[in-house]
């Protein structure tokens, strides 16, 4: 094995400060959807209070495809229609 400095993220050279802005902005965005995201006993509906969760799926699902395959057609159109509801509603 060979020897490897601390800052060497990832089991390549340098790296550092980019992984570690990474996760402060995981971690941001993780309470931010959180402190966002209501858990409520209803029925839902893409119109009206509480209607967050439900319309913040397409772009998660979205983001999750275009992570996969930056050229999926079908992930930037999750991720169009997602941001579509979130700012419409």
């Amino acid at each position: 094995m060979e020897n490897r400095s601390f800052t060497d993220v990832g089991g390549t050279t340098g790296g550092l400060g980019e992984f570690l802005l990474g996760f402060i902005m995981t971690c941001v965005g993780g309470y931010l959807i959180t402190n966002q995201v209501k858990v409520v006993g209803s029925y839902w509906s893409f119109y009206g209070a509480n209607t967050f969760g439900i319309t913040f799926l397409p772009l998660l699902f979205g983001v999750g495809i275009v992570f996969w395959s930056g050229r999926s057609i079908i992930g930037w159109v999750l991720i169009a229609a997602g941001s579509l509801f979130i700012l419409a509603g």
